[in-house]
């Protein structure tokens, strides 16, 4: 059997930004990366799967099933407008820096993959890395759902404060 080439932390990340997450799926789209060893003694390797999975709504933050997100009415004046505005502004910044933080610990996981992919000995270990990166990427890609949110209520204020008579330029 041959063994194959460890993966380069290059080939384990993959970033990214918050005009693209809402293009992902929060469902299992990737697999988790496989680990795989030659051993040159009798042991038996161990199984890479994922962890079993709870049962689906029981403490799921996301239901597959959710209704449609309710929205809240809209203040008639541009005040409040705008304060509502710099609050969904606010909250997708938290959510970029959040994104940044799940992109670095995937970074420094999928290097110490790499590392521990080249040493039989600690395969089992590697195994529950593995399925923390991928908790890790889940985790991320939950955020998603938050920056669609976000983004859909800040469209609906801009388009509110043109029909009002005012403009939609967000001023710095």
């Amino acid at each position: 059997m041959e063994t194959p080439q460890p993966r380069q932390p290059e080939e384990l990340r993959r970033k990214i930004s918050t005009s693209s997450l809402l293009r992902i799926p929060t469902t299992d789209e990737e697999a988790p990366i496989s680990v795989h060893f030659t051993s040159d003694d009798s042991s038996k390797p161990c199984i890479t799967t994922p962890p079993p999975r709870g049962r689906e709504g029981s403490h799921s933050p996301t239901p597959s099933n959710a209704p449609p997100s309710p929205r809240d009415e809209l203040p008639k004046d541009f005040v409040a407008l705008d304060g509502l505005l710099n609050y969904h502004l606010s909250q997708l910044d938290r959510i970029k820096n959040e994104i940044k933080e799940h992109n670095t610990t995937l970074d420094q996981l999928s290097y110490t993959l790499a590392n521990m992919s080249t040493r039989p000995e600690v395969q089992c270990a590697a195994m529950y890395m593995n399925w923390r990166l991928q908790g890790v990427r889940n985790a991320r890609n939950l955020l998603a759902k938050f920056v669609a949110f976000h983004l859909q209520e800040i469209d609906r204020i801009s388009a509110l404060k043109l029909e009002m008579g005012g403009n939609d330029v967000l001023e710095m």
